[in-house]
């Protein structure tokens, strides 16, 4: 029977293929104008070698936030977190965390990553790709391609009580809205 390939091209895209490792990886520099600046790093390929958890590199950012800021990183899927080859597909996911052990039934969905802060030293966070049995699968070159987009934003959070909303500001603090 023939080998099945299954590949992801990530980047400012993802793609998947057939033997482990990440192929490149490509950096996104960008600046908000509000006095962030900073650079994103995510895998420009990972191939995929086999159901279950594949590691990747993860995502990695450094720079500066301007106060009150968080860099966030949220990916989406051309084929709906599907592998495809013509009419057949596998499922997958991003994951956070796994190991050998990991099933796709087992893990838990990740796609979106936050950096509260940043400095001149590269922070990174893991990523994987989590694959589900295709043993039955149709033979073939399974892919997808995921984009990532990548945002400054207000770090504040709140939180809804009956008719209240508080705010959560500067590390310590709640005010009223």
């Amino acid at each position: 029977m023939p080998r099945r390939l299954l590949g992801l091209t990530l980047g400012a895209s993802v793609a998947l293929g057939a033997a482990p490792g990440v192929a490149a990886r490509a950096a996104l520099a960008q600046g908000d104008g509000g006095g962030s600046t900073y650079t994103v790093e995510i895998p420009a390929k990972v191939e995929l070698a086999k159901a279950g958890w594949n590691a990747t590199a993860g995502i990695s950012a450094q720079g500066t936030l301007a106060s009150g800021k968080k860099l966030t990183v949220t990916a989406g899927s051309t084929n709906g977190w599907a592998l495809k080859s013509g009419d057949s597909s596998v499922a997958y996911k991003l994951g956070g965390s796994g190991d050998a052990g990991t099933t796709y039934a087992g893990a838990a969905e990740k796609t979106s990553w936050e950096f509260a802060t940043l400095s001149g030293d590269p922070q990174t966070q893991p990523m994987g790709v989590v694959v589900d049995d295709y043993a039955s699968a149709v033979p073939g070159e399974y892919s997808d391609t995921v984009t990532f987009a990548v945002a400054v934003e207000d770090a504040t959070k709140s939180i809804t009580i009956g008719p209240y909303t508080l705010v959560y500001v500067d590390g310590d603090t709640w005010n009223e809205l």
